[in-house]
């Protein structure tokens, strides 16, 4: 208890969340959004770009290699699996890029995208798509997107500062991160491909791109709350509570699942908590009002919830928790969805780029 007293008190300033918007990124968004989802606009810029998109798409190698060396087969995963992590790579880099004149860099940085891709074609056909639907684009649907942003933006900058603060200083604390980086930098748009978060290093440092989607009020104040924790966890050495986590569960041989998604519950949770700690006292969990618990981390959450409350509490050390925590999985291992459930593996793209790049909500 003494020592994590100490801790507490040396977390003497919790970071600036900076939130802004882009025309760029919303666009790519959007156009990557209606790829996706196989939309087909009734314009024809738009329907040029989304077509290019799916063109791109049907380019792709059949394998991916990742930094560490392994080869991801379209024969053992299916495409759709490869096509993921090669769009996972070129969202994290477009976004990464922040404007078209910046795209042009990539393939000078990385002319082969896992190890088989030519990046100049992919971002040629990228650029392509966003030359093609500007113009429409900025007419149709950014007047309305940049409202719906900047009303976002508006509604959490409205929460007292202090009442910010606190939240953030709690998920610190609790977190046993004593360090965290002075500015957190997201970037949101109206749309965006996949799950609704992800974080990618710039020339300037990390980025959080957070896609609005259904996200409003205190559940948008959570994601806010969540994506920071993951730049927290980027930045934490390992004697934080995620990075005991996972040397933890490493040693305890569990799944490559469970060394994903235990510590990415613990950012679920204390986010939540947080917000209705200090924001919200109605709150309830994004994970459980938006079925990302049921897709596979429900056994996960109701072993971590009551633990992380005692470690909250000062009634239990960090190292007490994570004991409990990975003594309670193993009680659990009937009733744990070891291919995730539909939740994404956030480590996969990292693995891809030399550029880290996470998919984290």
């Amino acid at each position: 208890m003494l020592l994590l007293a100490l801790l507490v008190g040396q977390i003497a300033a919790v970071p600036r969340i900076n939130l802004s918007v882009s025309r760029f990124a919303a666009q790519y968004g959007a156009i990557r959004s209606m790829e996706e989802s196989n939309e087909d606009p009734k314009t024809p810029g738009l329907k040029a770009a989304v077509d290019d998109l799916k063109a791109l798409e049907q380019s792709f190698p059949n394998q991916i290699k990742t930094r560490s060396g392994v080869v991801v087969r379209a024969g053992d995963g299916g495409q759709a699996k490869v096509s993921a992590l090669y769009w996972r790579t070129l969202d994290a880099l477009t976004f990464s890029a922040s404007s078209g004149d910046a795209l042009s860099d990539i393939p000078t940085l990385m002319p082969k995208i896992g190890g088989e891709l030519d990046a100049s074609a992919a971002v040629k056909a990228i650029q392509k798509a966003l030359d093609e639907s500007r113009s429409e684009f900025e007419a149709k649907l950014w007047p309305e997107g940049q409202k719906e942003v900047e009303a976002c933006i508006d509604s959490f900058e409205r929460i007292p500062e202090a009442h910010r603060d606190s939240a953030l200083r709690f998920i610190l604390q609790t977190a046993g991160i004593a360090t965290p980086p002075k500015r957190i930098d997201i970037r949101l748009v109206p749309r965006m491909a996949g799950p609704e978060g992800m974080t990618v290093r710039t020339s300037t440092g990390l980025l959080v791109v957070i896609g609005l989607g259904k996200f409003r009020g205190s559940d948008f104040a959570e994601v806010v709350l969540h994506e920071a924790t993951h730049v927290f966890d980027t930045a934490a050495g390992s004697d934080s509570l995620f990075g005991k986590l996972r040397v933890a569960l490493k040693a305890g041989n569990r799944s490559a699942f469970e060394l994903e998604e235990v510590p990415h519950t613990v950012m679920f949770i204390l986010a939540a908590e947080a917000v209705r700690r200090f924001i919200d006292p109605a709150h309830k969990d994004v994970g459980a009002s938006f079925g990302i618990y049921s897709r596979g981390l429900e056994p996960i959450r109701r072993v971590e919830q009551p633990i992380l409350m005692e470690l909250a509490a000062n009634r239990i050390t960090a190292d007490d928790a994570v004991r409990q925590i990975v003594s309670g999985l193993g009680s659990l291992d009937a009733s744990i969805d070891s291919r995730g459930g539909g939740i994404l593996q956030t480590d996969a793209p990292m693995e891809v780029l030399s550029t880290p790049c996470r998919r984290t909500f």
